[in-house]
């Protein structure tokens, strides 16, 4: 009896066993079975990723592609108009060119003299050295004097082409009362200015005569004013227009290519006109009687803003005196 409970104990152990171990099988093909389907999934995933990217490539390269054809569209149409514009333009000009050699033929045929075409020619720019009056100095026909140019010493002249064979050139005034008057130019009573830019100056200016820059002068480091941004920069031998007398101060405005600034007299020499300002400076120290305390007005040190080879060793300050 004993030897029957026994072995029936054995056989639900057994069976316990298998059960269990039945049971852990499951559970392990169904964890391998779970792991391949998380496989699956990442592998899944992972393809969408790349062909999203290659998706994602593909339409750059597309829009990069009908980038680049609008950019070639846009070029072949700007040359299109370009080439339009200089057909259209070349075919104005032969217009013109056309109308005014028909009108050039019907002026000769007229007996009238043809027109000269100014713009058309180089244009330079002279000062006059010296004054000059036809009816007094020409040595024309007096009854041509009046095509001829009254010239005043430091006026700037607008020249045309070249000297003709009379040693005259064609040319006009740029400022004053005679200002777009042409006329003949003796060419020994002129001089050019090299590098001179004729750009109009503001309203209400008047050219008062051409000067030439002595030393350079930086307003940053050199001007003793409060406002340096007004006045003008220079190199030395540049040359200007004057457009104002001298003030108080010593300053006048001027122009130098184009721009309009302050500029400081003892920097700059008149264009023909040494002698007279010497004799300003001379008639200004004479005003003064010898003996007279002045004040000094700004910091000057020689070593900074002297304009001579050579400056003194002595200096001056605001409200420092001295003897005359």
């Amino acid at each position: 009896m004993k030897a029957k409970e026994e072995a029936a104990k054995k056989r639900e152990k057994a069976k316990k066993e298998a059960a269990e171990k039945k049971a852990k099988q499951a559970a392990a093909d169904e964890a391998a079975k779970e792991e391949a389907r998380e496989a699956f999934l990442r592998k899944q995933e992972e393809e969408d990723r790349l062909a999203r990217e290659a998706e994602a490539e593909a339409d750059a390269l597309r829009k990069a592609a009908e980038a680049r054809e609008a950019e070639e569209l846009r070029k072949a149409k700007e040359a299109q108009d370009a080439e339009a514009s200089e057909a259209a333009e070349a075919a104005r000009q032969a217009e013109e060119a056309a109308a005014a050699a028909a009108a050039a033929e019907l002026d000769a045929e007229a007996g009238e003299p043809e027109p000269v075409n100014y713009d058309a020619m180089e244009v330079r720019y002279f000062k006059v050295l010296y004054d000059y009056d036809p009816a007094e100095s020409s040595p024309n026909d007096p009854d041509d004097d009046d095509q001829e140019l009254t010239l005043r010493d430091g006026d700037i002249l607008k020249v045309y082409g070249d000297m003709e064979e009379d040693g005259f050139y064609v040319g006009e005034h740029t400022s004053g009362a005679a200002k777009g008057q042409k006329g003949a130019i003796p060419s020994n009573f002129i001089e050019e200015m090299e590098g001179y830019d004729p750009v109009p100056v503001a309203d209400g200016l008047v050219s008062l005569g051409a000067f030439r820059v002595l030393y350079d002068y930086d307003p940053d480091s050199q001007s003793p004013n409060d406002e340096p941004e007004l006045e003008l920069k220079m190199v030395e031998d540049e040359v200007g227009e004057k457009l104002e007398d001298v003030d108080d101060t010593g300053y006048f405005k001027g122009r130098i290519n184009g721009v309009v600034g302050l500029i400081p007299s003892n920097f700059v020499e008149m264009e023909g006109a040494e002698e007279a300002q010497d004799d300003e400076a001379q008639d200004a120290v004479e005003e003064l009687p010898v003996g007279t305390i002045v004040t000094g007005l700004y910091d000057y040190v020689p070593n900074e803003f002297s304009p001579n080879d050579e400056p003194r060793k002595s200096s001056g300050s605001p409200r420092a005196t001295a003897w005359l």
